[in-house]
């Protein structure tokens, strides 16, 4: 499921980009930025809290380049310290939708994450992700403010 995720937000997020909004509430704010062979991505999430145990995250984008292997890395900090590390080697990637797209061609899905319900606590969160074949496919920076 992990892999999955850092997939999902892999396709996502642009680091030298503009920030967008990811999702908004009383207690969560999310942006991401995103650079790499990919354009026009948009990205929400829903609900935009923590604690819950489902996540729906809907995603589209222009691909500016086909792949067919795919690896990836995620990286959380939290109050500047490494929080969780995961990362994956290339392979082929038959079984998801994009990896087959042809360049120039646009995806639009819904993906929705089950996890355990965990309350993050308060404060600022950095996701760094990466999508990599032999080179980054793209390259995201999640950024998350957690209130009480």
């Amino acid at each position: 499921m992990l892999q999955r995720l850092a997939i999902f937000i892999s396709c996502m997020l642009h680091v030298f980009g503009n920030r967008q909004n990811l999702c908004s509430s009383d207690t969560v704010t999310a942006w991401y930025s995103y650079d790499g062979d990919i354009m026009d991505l948009s990205i929400s999430m829903s609900p935009c809290d923590t604690g819950r145990a489902e996540y729906t995250f809907t995603l589209s984008a222009i691909l500016l380049r086909t792949f067919r292997t795919l690896g990836d890395s995620l990286t959380v900090w939290f109050k500047n310290q490494k929080w969780f590390e995961l990362s994956h080697t290339v392979k082929p990637c038959d079984n998801l939708k994009f990896c087959h797209l042809v360049k120039g061609e646009s995806i639009h899905d819904t993906i929705t994450l089950y996890t355990k319900p965990y309350k993050l606590p308060a404060g600022n969160y950095l996701l760094i992700a990466r999508l990599f074949d032999a080179r980054d496919i793209v390259r995201l920076n999640v950024t998350v403010d957690v209130k009480n």
